[in-house]
């Protein structure tokens, strides 16, 4: 039988590569609960123990590399890439970039066209 670190760290791999499968789609802790068959509390013990996040902030942080990818290019906008990874609110956009960043998605941008 296998321990519950070494099933946890199985399960989060697995619903880590779900929530990169479905990376335009925001997701919630309801649906990953129903995916997954766990209750809202072991989602969140597992993601809290192996990334120090919630499955939330997790599923957000690879929507959010993949937008700031999309705006590397210089050939999109802004609002573009936040639209396509499924960020509706440009200033909700702009907020989770520069905290997860450092940076606006402006500056990025701006760079990115030199």
């Amino acid at each position: 039988m296998m321990s519950e670190p070494k099933k946890n760290r199985k399960l989060a791999k697995q619903i880590d590569q779900h929530l990169a499968e479905r990376i335009t789609k925001p997701t919630s802790i309801k649906y990953l609960c129903r995916v997954f068959k766990l209750n809202r509390r072991a989602l969140l013990h597992i993601f809290v123990e192996r990334y120090d996040r919630s499955p939330i902030e997790a599923a957000r942080a690879y929507r959010l590399r993949a937008a700031r990818k999309m705006i590397q290019t210089g050939d999109v906008f802004v609002q573009d890439a936040a639209r396509k990874y499924g960020f509706r609110r440009a200033p909700d956009f702009t907020n989770y970039y520069k905290d997860e960043f450092g940076e606006l998605p402006s500056v990025t941008l701006r760079r990115a066209k030199r």
